[in-house]
C-alpha cells in the first residue's frame, strides 16, 4: 500500500513489562493486518524501552479517528494495553488538533 496522504496519527503509549517481545509482535501483526485490509492506514511499528517497561505504537492514516475505531477492539483484548495513553492527531503540523485519552477496560 502506498503511504501517501496519511498525515493523521494514532500514538499509543503503554506500560509493557513482559520479558518476551512475542505479545507485542503479535499485536503489531494484527494491527498491521487490519489496517492493510481496510486501506485506512498503516502500522509504522513500535518503540520499547531497553528494560521492556514501556513503549509506544505508531499508526498513520487519512483519518485518525477511523484508524482508532478500527483497532480499538484488538487493543481491548490485550491486558497490558489497559491504562495506555492514546493521542489522535488530526494533521501533520504543530497546530494540528489533538485528542488525548486513557484506554480503560469496559
Amino acid at each position: 500500500m502506498a503511504k501517501v496522504n496519511f498525515e493523521q496519527s494514532v500514538i499509543i503509549s503503554f506500560n509493557y513489562g513482559n520479558d518476551s517481545l512475542d505479545p507485542l509482535h503479535r499485536l503489531g501483526d494484527r494491527l498491521s493486518y487490519l489496517l492493510d485490509q481496510s486501506d485506512a492506514g498503516y502500522y509504522d511499528g513500535h518503540e520499547l524501552a531497553l528494560d521492556n517497561a514501556d513503549g509506544a505504537i505508531f499508526l498513520y492514516g487519512r483519518n485518525a479517528e477511523t484508524v482508532y475505531k478500527l483497532i480499538e477492539p484488538e487493543l481491548d483484548k490485550v491486558d497490558w494495553m489497559h491504562g495506555a495513553e492514546v493521542t489522535l492527531t488530526f494533521g501533520s503540523n504543530q497546530n494540528a488538533k489533538r485528542i488525548e485519552f486513557t484506554l480503560e477496560k469496559i
